[in-house]
Formats: structure tokens, C-alpha cells, sequence
């Protein structure tokens, strides 16, 4: 393996566009809004780019979603959709070639099913990006490898950035709800509708739906979860490499140094232009204007580090979110459903090779501003006594943050429901440790979607992914991960604090980073 390949290959990750792996016609399904066809791939159908809400284009831009205008004719359903317009973030994150539309409100739907009573368990993935990029059209995501194991998958696209997280007071004092922002997570929210009157159609169980995602997608399972308005839509959640957050901006209310989400979408109206005469028509001269311009308006808002996104973009509105998530689930009032949640080795790779934190000294100065009186204590805890270690440690706490939230959440979820599992997830490729990355961030989406290059992975990776799939799968069916092929995956309590480690091999353990999970937990007190 050339070392270019393998830079050219993680630069890019997790982006595999969708290759042409389809072909042949497949039986019309018919859907609430109209009837589609698809493509096959061995014994699992696929219906890609189905409309499950009209464009939020023109008048719908930041508006909640709506149903698409139904259709006679079959619509072919037969290529992935368009992303949701996005900034390249350099190195590391978006890149080019990447096709891009405001009208992106489509997901896609494999299916093993043959008969539309089959009632297959469905498994919907709500994909990563801060909230900033990403789209359902990525190669990893594909789902026939994971539907062959006998469920329905489903990717979704939402709107991300200021398309789908702008708040506004004309938006807010035009909407009958007295809210704005958090149109991604209504879309979010418009297409598991989509899926519950519609999925018995492919052969899945409308009432029996896993949401999952990672990253923001994590983030996302964790507000569906605390938001009354996904109440009933799905029965069990994965949440992979995020946290319920704490810290959020509120719609109206400046908290501490954080302004109101309204405030910030006051700011990309200025920047656009759009600040004369009376708040409809600010809002007329901010839907006219294109989308590489909002783009362009917003983008000191479009920041891709862990806490950061979700903090500047969704926001506490009183009608999505009722307050923050990490509150709701301190409070025990998320919905009580089955729950596996989990992290990676070494989550903080990827985002400390775009800080400058490379010195004991610029150590101290991040955490004097992150951590003020705290600092010394966290030094102490991560052995930072040297350049080299500072650069350690700096790593090591930003992954931490990921292994933190997933413990939090599920020592939360665990006092509410009995069927909560933690996971981390540990395997390290060759080509991953020579590029310093080790078990990075996202790392192990190819093996939960069976996606693994065969110049990148071996025939260990295989059997892991095989492993993982499995208990996804098993997850999905029956809220135990342990339902499918031989496995030992205790159930979640704060007492034992047991967790399951995806590596090879595959072990249970206990007591996972507790002094440095125990250190982060205080100071969000």
C-alpha cells in the first residue's frame, strides 16, 4: 500500500460515494405519496433518493418540513440524492466532488424483504458531520451488507448548517409554534413519520424502528430521545462516538458567554443584507438570496470540534427541544427505550491535528481558557509535564469527552430501562497507526455497515465486522444485542459499570477511563 493511497483514503473517510453496484428491475413498491422502483443487489433491494418531504426551497426555507406533492407515474428511485449544500472544511473532513442541493430532503431504503408482511426490524441512520456536513450519500453507508442480516435499513439526509439550523425572531414570530431553528432535527423527526406510514410497504415493522447514527448522528439519536415530538416514532436507539449535550444555545435567552440562537441568526442576516423594513420582509430578502451566499454568510458559525456544533447550532426552543438533553436525561425524562451507546479509542486524533496545542505551554494556555482553576488538576490527571505529553494529553481529553458522554448517557438511560449496553470499540488497522490516528473518530462505521476495503482491512477485520453487525442487528430486533450468534454483552448499571470492548478480541470489561470520566463529569457540575 503506497502512502499516498492511504492519505488520499483518510483525508476522504468516511466519504465512499455510492458506486453502480445495482442492476436489474425490482418490483414497484407503493408508497403514501406515490409508487417507486428501485435496483437490486443480490437478495436485498434498493430504493434510493425517495422524497420524504417537498424541497425546503423558496417560501420553505427555514420552515418546517412538509409532505412531498404526491405522484402517479413510478418514480425511479435508483440514485443516491444530493447532499445538503455544505462548506469544504479542508483536510480531514469534505472534499470535492461532492453533488450538493438545498432540494436534499430524500432518503433511501434497502430491503431484504420479498413479501410486505414480513415485518423486519428497521434500522434508521441519521449520519455524522457536526451538523455542518455529511449526506446519506456515502459509499459506508450503503445498507445491503446490514440488511442481509434480515433487517430494513434506512439513511436519511437533513438539512445541516444555516439551512438547517438558523433561528431568526421573524422566523420565530411567523411560526404558530413561537420557535426556529432545529429544522434538521424536525426533518429528522418528518422522516421516521415517513417511515412509520410507510415502511410496512418494503417489508419493515413500523413498530419496530432503531434509530442510529454517529457523531452528530449520536447527537441526534440523543434529541430524538428527549424531544416530544419523535415520542412513538422509533422503540430502540444506538448512539455511536457522541453525547447528550449540556451546553446549548437558547432560542431567545443569552446564557453566560453564549448568545441566543436568534442572536446568531440576527448576525447572517446582517452579513446577507437582509436587516430593512419589517421582519417579513427581512425574511423575503433572505430566502432570495442563493445558497452559496447564506452559506457564505454563516460560516464563522460552521465550526466542526466536538461540543462545538451542537452548541452554536441546535438550540433549547421550547417546542423540538424542551430544554437540553443532557438536562432531560439527568432528569430521566428522555423516552425509555432500549439503548447502546459507546466510543472509540482514540476519538481525539482526528480533531487535534487542526488545533495548535502542540506545547506544554499552549496546553496551559487552552485549558486556562476551557478550564480556568481546573487546569492544574486536569494536568495532573493527564500526566501533562512535558511537550510531548502535552500533545498527549490534549488527545487523550478530547476523547475522553466521547467516552464521558457515552457513559453519562447511559448511566441515565440505565436507571429508567434495564436494556442499556456500553460499548468501546478499540481495533487499530496498520495503515490507521502509521498515519498516528489509531482508533480514530469514526473509525468503526465501516465495520458496523460491512464496508471494508480489502487493501485496507484484513480477514481479523472481517470477522469484527461480522461480530458487530451482529449485535447491532440482534439490538435492533429484540433491544438485546445479544439475540443474534454467540455473545456475552452484559447489560449496563452504574454499580458495575461493565462495558463491551470491540477489538480482537471482543471482551468485556470494567471501570472504562473512570478516573478521567470522573474528572470530566465534575466539572459540568
Amino acid at each position: 500500500m503506497r502512502n499516498r493511497n492511504v492519505r488520499l483514503f483518510i483525508l476522504a473517510f468516511p466519504v465512499f460515494l455510492s458506486a453502480g453496484v445495482y442492476a436489474s428491475d425490482v418490483p414497484v413498491v407503493r408508497t403514501k405519496f406515490g409508487p417507486v422502483s428501485g435496483k437490486t443487489s443480490g437478495a436485498v433491494r434498493a430504493y434510493l433518493g425517495i422524497p420524504y418531504a417537498a424541497p425546503p426551497v423558496g417560501e420553505l426555507r427555514w420552515k418546517p418540513p412538509r409532505d412531498p406533492k404526491p405522484w402517479r407515474s413510478t418514480l425511479a428511485c435508483v440514485e443516491l440524492p444530493a447532499a445538503c449544500p455544505q462548506p469544504s472544511m479542508g483536510a480531514g473532513f469534505v472534499r470535492k466532488k461532492l453533488r450538493m442541493d438545498e432540494d436534499c430532503l430524500y432518503l433511501n431504503v434497502w430491503t431484504p424483504a420479498r413479501k410486505a408482511d414480513a415485518k423486519l426490524a428497521v434500522m434508521v441512520w441519521i449520519h455524522g458531520g457536526g451538523f455542518v456536513i455529511g449526506s446519506s450519500a456515502k459509499r459506508v453507508y450503503a445498507g445491503e451488507s446490514l440488511a442481509k442480516k434480515g433487517v430494513v435499513v434506512v439513511t436519511i439526509n437533513y438539512r445541516l448548517g444555516p439551512f438547517g439550523f438558523l433561528a431568526h425572531p421573524a422566523l420565530s414570530a411567523e411560526s404558530p409554534n413561537g420557535a426556529s431553528g432545529n429544522w434538521g432535527l424536525m426533518d429528522q423527526v418528518h422522516a421516521l413519520k415517513w417511515v412509520r406510514a410507510n415502511i410496512a410497504a418494503f417489508g419493515g415493522d413500523p413498530g419496530n424502528v432503531t434509530i442510529f447514527g454517529e457523531s452528530a448522528g449520536a447527537v441526534s439519536v440523543y434529541c430524538l430521545m428527549s424531544s416530544p415530538l419523535a415520542r412513538g416514532l422509533f422503540h430502540r436507539a444506538i448512539a455511536q462516538s457522541g453525547a447528550a449535550p449540556s451546553r446549548m444555545a437558547h432560542l431567545k435567552e443569552r446564557r453566560g458567554a453564549m448568545v441566543s440562537a436568534e442572536t446568531l441568526g440576527e448576525g447572517v442576516a446582517r452579513r446577507l443584507g437582509a436587516t430593512k423594513g419589517t421582519g417579513a420582509e427581512t425574511l423575503t430578502a433572505m430566502r432570495e438570496k442563493s445558497w452559496r451566499e447564506v452559506l457564505e454568510a454563516s460560516k464563522s458559525n460552521l465550526v466542526i470540534m466536538p461540543g462545538s456544533s451542537s452548541a452554536m447550532l441546535l438550540c433549547v426552543d421550547g417546542y423540538v427541544l424542551p430544554d437540553t438533553p443532557g438536562k432531560i436525561f439527568t432528569a430521566g425524562g428522555q423516552a425509555s427505550v432500549p439503548l447502546l451507546a459507546g466510543s472509540n479509542a482514540d476519538e481525539g486524533t482526528i480533531f487535534t491535528r487542526r488545533m495548535k496545542v502542540d506545547s506544554l505551554a499552549a496546553l496551559k494556555r487552552h485549558l486556562r481558557l476551557k478550564l480556568g482553576p481546573m487546569t492544574d488538576k486536569a494536568m495532573e490527571i493527564y500526566g501533562a509535564t512535558d511537550d510531548a505529553s502535552a500533545k498527549r494529553a490534549i488527545t487523550e481529553m478530547i476523547g475522553d469527552a466521547f467516552v464521558a458522554g457515552a457513559r453519562r448517557a447511559v448511566r441515565s438511560q440505565s436507571r429508567i430501562q434495564g436494556r442499556t449496553y456500553l460499548y468501546h470499540f478499540t481495533r487499530s488497522t496498520r495503515w490507521a497507526r502509521r498515519m498516528g490516528l489509531g482508533c480514530f473518530h469514526g473509525a468503526e462505521i465501516p465495520y458496523v455497515f460491512g464496508h471494508l476495503p480489502g487493501r485496507l482491512y484484513g480477514e481479523e477485520d472481517e470477522k469484527l465486522s461480522e461480530k458487530i453487525m451482529n449485535y447491532w442487528v440482534g439490538f435492533a430486533r429484540s433491544g438485546d444485542p445479544n439475540a443474534v450468534g454467540a455473545a456475552n454483552w452484559p447489560a449496563y448499571s452504574e454499580k458495575t459499570d461493565t462495558h463491551l470492548e470491540l477489538g480482537v478480541p471482543v471482551r468485556t470489561g470494567k471501570g472504562l477511563r473512570k478516573k478521567q470520566c470522573d474528572f470530566l463529569d465534575s466539572l459540568s457540575r
